[in-house]
């Protein structure tokens, strides 16, 4: 269905009758998600309907992506390599150690699931290599407030590890990861993101992949939601809301892998903004937008 220029690629959900392509960093996220990984099957264009014009004749978009490098669109990430260097990290991670064995699956952008919540227990982490400065940050999002490893406690029932880590050989890791208490809000949703420490773009990091695990004890799988490090979705972005955390009536967590993730530029570990608000509040109103679609 990807060879040839099909009828219909996709639906843009922007509220305008047009769209402006002129300038690839402006994309609407919703095409950017479209034709991520996808732009060279369309023959050098994409099509595009605008759903936000309700007529019989849906007025649809031809965009030439001839100007555009095919890099734009692609990740330069190895998923077997970095799947294979979280759990050489699990293994030589004291706080790691029940996790040991355990089979690590790559989520899918859009991927919804559902876990058991275990009082005290981690409920997701992430694991990088802490190797001249170079490394990023676990932060949870949730209205105004902004859980990281200097502010632990600033969440009702969510308590931030702190910086942990070890020596794996000539390397040293940083463990970051989140525990939840029996007073943990029920149906508020909470944005899991990558944060590049010292304002550093998410693209930096292909080696080590920024994703957030999360255990899943029943299947005793980690599931990995990776962060898309493409240009077209990322950009020089050093903030990325990858998943969101919603603890449902009966105990259970909800984890959602956004598509698209929600991103913004020149942002520190330790900052809490109307901006950042914003994008957190947009991550939990895309992960509604994913619950819908995987349910339909």
């Amino acid at each position: 269905p990807l060879r040839g220029p099909p009828a219909v690629v996709a639906t843009a959900t922007s509220t305008a009758a047009d769209f402006d392509f002129s300038i690839p960093t402006e994309l609407d996220p919703d095409v950017v998600a479209i034709m991520d990984g996808h732009a060279a099957a369309f023959g050098g264009n994409a099509i595009v309907v605008d759903a936000a014009v309700k007529s019989e004749a849906t007025p649809t978009k031809v965009i030439s992506l001839s100007g555009i490098e095919p890099s734009f669109f692609l990740s330069n990430v190895a998923l077997g390599d970095a799947a294979e260097g979280l759990a050489k990290r699990i293994a030589a991670e004291p706080d790691l150690e029940a996790f040991r064995g355990w089979d690590i699956e790559m989520a899918a952008p859009g991927d919804v699931f559902e876990t058991d919540m275990t009082v005290d227990g981690i409920a997701a982490f992430v694991s990088t290599v802490r190797n001249g400065g170079g490394y990023f940050d676990f932060v949870v999002y949730q209205g105004k407030k902004n859980c990281n490893y200097a502010a632990r406690e600033t969440m009702r029932g969510l308590r931030h590890s702190g910086d942990h880590g070890t020596s794996i050989g000539s390397d040293y890791s940083l463990l970051h990861f989140i525990r939840t208490a029996e007073n943990f809000p029920t149906d508020t949703t909470h944005a899991l993101a990558a944060v590049g420490f010292t304002v550093k773009p998410l693209r930096k990091f292909a080696e080590q992949l920024p994703a957030v695990c999360v255990p899943c004890p029943d299947s005793r799988v980690i599931k990995v939601l990776p962060c898309p490090l493409d240009e077209a979705t990322v950009g020089d972005a050093t903030m990325a809301c990858i998943a969101t955390m919603t603890r449902l009536p009966g105990g259970k967590l909800r984890f959602v892998a956004l598509a698209p993730v929600s991103t913004l530029r020149g942002i520190d570990t330790h900052e809490t903004s109307p901006q950042i608000e914003r994008c957190a509040a947009g991550a939990a109103h895309d992960s509604e937008r994913c619950i819908a679609a995987a349910a339909a």
